[in-house]
């Protein structure tokens, strides 16, 4: 792989930097497409220009880039790095299910379940929003036991709080208002039970009154 001299090698990036500025694109795209073939690390390589494409508005091509980088990531085994990519990717497009999915894969596999609760819970709120809560229940079985403790209470809540919203049947609202119960009891935050009472109540004199009975056992 051929090498630019160190001085040249600094001063194209420094004119890349100043096309960058002056928003010229394809002068910033076509320096950048030369001193790509210096890199080693190919992706790195997609991964910087994508961040370059962002900087010039053109997100649907840079996004393209990073899953690109993301990918290429994972090929060699840069998982942290590949998930770094995909958060990125998430950030700029939060609705979009896929990125979300990547990164619980991904997170299982890193063993970061702090990571992955976070990314559930993000996945749970996507879909109650779209008033899919069939979907959110089918995801548990697989995903529940790799979630702490305080996660869990904090799913099965917003569950719980969107059943009873939508007037489900009782023994549906019954089934995860006791588990939800269980999993507060549990959880080392102590202001998540009093949050969910105060929700539940707001929503439903009965069902409050039935998660009391669940506490006192």
């Amino acid at each position: 792989m051929r090498q630019l001299p160190s001085d040249k090698y600094n001063v194209a990036w420094f004119k890349l930097a100043e096309f960058v500025v002056r928003g010229e694109k394809e002068r910033a795209l076509g320096l950048y497409r030369l001193l790509v073939h210096s890199f080693d690390d190919r992706a790195l390589a997609f991964q910087l220009e994508g961040d370059l494409l962002l900087s010039f508005n053109d997100a649907q091509t840079a996004k393209e880039k990073y899953v690109c980088a993301a990918e290429a990531y994972k090929l060699v085994g840069r998982y942290i790095e590949a998930a770094a990519v995909y958060e990125h990717l998430h950030t700029l497009s939060p609705e979009q299910e896929e990125y979300s999915f990547i990164l619980l894969a991904l997170y299982q596999q890193l063993n970061f379940s702090i990571r992955l609760g976070m990314t559930f819970k993000q996945i749970c709120e996507l879909y109650l929003k779209k008033n899919q809560v069939d979907r959110v229940i089918a995801l548990l079985d697989q995903y529940e036991p790799l979630i702490e403790m305080n996660q869990k209470a904090e799913i099965y809540s917003l569950i719980t709080l969107d059943l009873v919203k939508h007037k489900k049947s009782v023994d549906q609202i019954e089934m995860f208002l006791s588990q939800t119960v269980d999993f507060l009891m549990l959880s080392s935050d102590a202001q998540q039970m009093p949050n969910f009472l105060m929700q539940l109540d707001a929503l439903d004199a009965n069902h409050y009154k039935k998660a009391l009975q669940f506490i006192k056992g």
